[in-house]
């Protein structure tokens, strides 16, 4: 969006005159002494307010001549500045730590000094600040600092900030640092239990293992009581008479599990409420996620603008973790999309009041599927920070039952 020429005229005058509102207000203080001393021919107001104005001057004029020289010898030079980001994730309460080296000219004006400020962030949570000051010449160190949210955060740039002692100037060279760090959602919590079905038979994921010959099974007569799904229907369209096959596996029972993360936004949702409540219901999908996934069970995850669903593959937690730590709120999700399935176990983790539950319920609903659906409650009193009780619904023939019983007004799906 381009600025208009107002905004252009203001960042203009901003930075030719870098005065802070500090430096401002003692600028305009030097002046009034000035003038004061000036209409009452007063000697000493003259020399305090001469004095005042000199030291407004040289730190405007110092300021310009440091952040120059600054500008000039880092941009000039991109080895003059380096950050080294860790290759792997953190959790919540870790540190996070970065490798800095930068190198700013020896030479600086008395009285001034250079900050390193750099900000990572992610929507609807405080950035990530990492703020350390400058000494002449080379400086290299690691900077620490604990994250406490999950979230994808990201940078623009980073700021070399040039201020004299007193704060009355201040200017920034901005170097652009387009990096992002990831902090995985903390999946600790315990699953809500969960009603599927044992589906046996044929699978779409299990035919590739039954592709044997018949010529390499043997066959014996069936008898009544034994497993109708090694019957060799081939020999029977032969001879008429049914026999079993013997030699070949049959697939384990297995379920098959849609988890769709609803995050939708919804007015019911207070705003200072919204980043905590979404964590937790990250939490308690990828909770549930790893939950059937060590039980063997075949998972497929969909969240709200993804598109599609995507199969999630056991032995790379890392990538689930990653996708689980950049789900933010949508305005306007898109509409669903179900993958092509005869049976599905679905749970759908939402919130109350959001305006995409509707379609995710007719959607599963009109297949046939199991369907649960989990939220929390937000409004218990003098509940301490993030112990938010789950309720759970449950289908049987289409009807939405919850647990436990009598649920708020505002927690009924009509």
């Amino acid at each position: 969006m381009p600025k208009s020429p107002k905004s252009g005229i203001k960042n203009l005058f901003k930075r030719v005159f870098s005065f802070t509102g500090r430096g401002t207000a003692f600028f305009f203080l030097s002046a009034g002494i000035i003038t004061a001393g000036f209409l009452r021919m007063d000697l000493a107001s003259l020399l305090w307010g001469s004095a005042f104005l000199i030291i407004s001057v040289y730190s405007l004029i110092g300021n310009h001549i440091g952040n120059n020289l600054i500008r000039h010898f880092v941009l000039s030079a991109p080895d003059n500045m380096n950050i080294s980001f860790p290759s792997n994730g953190s959790f919540p309460g870790e540190k996070m730590n970065i490798r800095l080296r930068v190198e700013i000219p020896g030479f600086m004006l008395p009285g001034f000094t250079a900050a390193f400020l750099f900000k990572m962030y992610f929507p609807e949570r405080n950035p990530i600040v990492f703020k350390t000051g400058l000494k002449r010449g080379r400086t290299e160190l690691f900077l620490s600092e604990k994250v406490l949210y999950r979230g994808i955060y990201k940078s623009k740039s980073a700021s070399i900030i040039y201020r004299d002692f007193l704060k009355f100037t201040e200017s920034k060279t901005e170097i652009s640092v387009p990096e992002s760090l990831i902090v995985f959602p903390a999946l600790s919590g315990k699953p809500v239990k969960v009603q599927h079905f044992e589906n046996g038979g044929d699978s779409s994921r299990y035919s590739a293992h039954k592709k044997r010959s018949n010529e390499l099974l043997e066959v014996r007569k069936y008898f009544p009581g034994d497993d109708v799904r090694k019957l060799n229907w081939k020999l029977f369209a032969h001879t008429g008479e049914l026999f079993l096959r013997i030699g070949e596996e049959t697939p384990p029972p297995q379920s098959e599990f849609l988890l769709i993360l609803d995050s939708g936004l919804t007015p019911v949702l207070p705003k200072e409420l919204r980043p905590d409540y979404l964590d937790t219901l990250v939490e308690a999908c990828g909770s549930h996620i790893l939950h059937y996934l060590y039980k063997g069970f075949e998972v497929l995850f969909l969240c709200s603008n993804a598109g599609q669903a995507v199969k999630i593959d056991p032995e790379k937690s890392t990538e689930l973790l990653t996708l689980l730590s950049g789900i933010v709120w949508h305005d306007n999700p898109d509409k669903i999309n179900l993958p092509s399935r005869k049976m599905m176990n679905t749970v759908v983790f939402t919130s109350p009041g959001s305006s995409a539950l509707g379609g995710y319920v007719k959607a599963v609903t009109e297949r046939n599927w199991p369907l649960n659906i989990y939220f929390k409650d937000l409004f218990l009193p003098a509940a301490p920070e993030r112990s938010l009780r789950d309720f759970v619904f449950r289908t049987d023939n289409r009807k939405l039952h919850l647990i436990p019983k009598k649920p708020p007004e505002y927690f009924k799906l009509h």
